[in-house]
């Protein structure tokens, strides 16, 4: 339907940047790449994707524990709803640096995203004390559209100064990036974003709306990927100058 398209392109734009996630994980973290170049994450994946098809003792031994934790349950609940409200004063209480988060992006998820709803956490200790990788089931009510839209969002939680959990959504170590990379491959998890992507195709296969909300997000992620810059291959470029020089 071309009027759900239109009506929803800024919002797919918005995914685009890890706004909201369907069908797949979108991360909620700054990724470090490279030397100097930090920026904002964003990942999409498949139960096929080669990533999730290697063993590793370090996976197998993870256990993925579902709502295992109240405190951080709320405390994910509460995150979506700020967002949804744009309340910054909130947001600013639940995660690590209220200066990394985009008000702009936040204005257009609250103008198309009801809420977020059904909302399972699924984790896995890290391996800092008080730590946890954990993955947010949530069905997005979006706005006109009849069928929740399942999703999983990636977090990584940790205890502030005051002994509090918080949402860190600063720059991960490349330790800290590694262990996050090999939870994702534990069966537990390869299992749980399986189970996701099929609801999800499910969602879209019984929805005229959602499935025509789907097709333009998709449409609008492949155009802005041609235009941003690669910046793993800026850094090996830029350490190629100076090694020439």
């Amino acid at each position: 339907m071309i009027i759900v398209k239109l009506k929803y392109k800024k919002l797919a734009v918005a995914i685009s940047v890890g706004t909201i996630c369907i069908g797949g994980i979108a991360f909620t973290i700054v990724n470090q790449s490279g030397k100097g170049h930090n920026h904002k994450a964003k990942h999409s994946v498949s139960v096929t994707d080669d990533s999730f098809s290697e063993d590793s003792k370090e996976s197998e031994d993870m256990e993925v524990q579902k709502n295992a934790y109240p405190e951080i349950n709320e405390l994910i609940k509460e995150y979506f709803a700020a967002r949804v409200a744009c309340d910054i004063d909130k947001l600013g209480t639940l995660v690590s640096n209220v200066d990394n988060v985009k008000e702009e992006e936040l204005k257009t998820l609250g103008t198309y995203v009801e809420g977020y709803e059904n909302i399972d956490v699924y984790t896995v200790a890290a391996q800092e004390k008080d730590s946890y990788v954990a993955l947010a089931y949530t069905d997005i009510k979006l706005k006109d559209i009849k069928t929740p839209a399942p999703g999983l969002t990636a977090l990584y939680v940790n205890k502030d100064e005051n002994g509090n959990y918080v949402i860190f959504n600063g720059v991960l170590s490349d330790e800290q990036n590694a262990y996050r990379e090999s939870v994702y491959k534990c069966e537990g998890v390869k299992e749980l974003i399986g189970n996701v992507q099929k609801k999800y195709k499910e969602a879209l296969a019984s929805d005229e709306d959602l499935n025509a909300f789907y097709n333009q997000a998709k449409k609008e992620e492949e155009e802005k990927n041609k235009d941003m810059p690669d910046f793993n291959q800026s850094a090996e470029d830029s350490e190629t100058s100076s090694q020439a020089e």
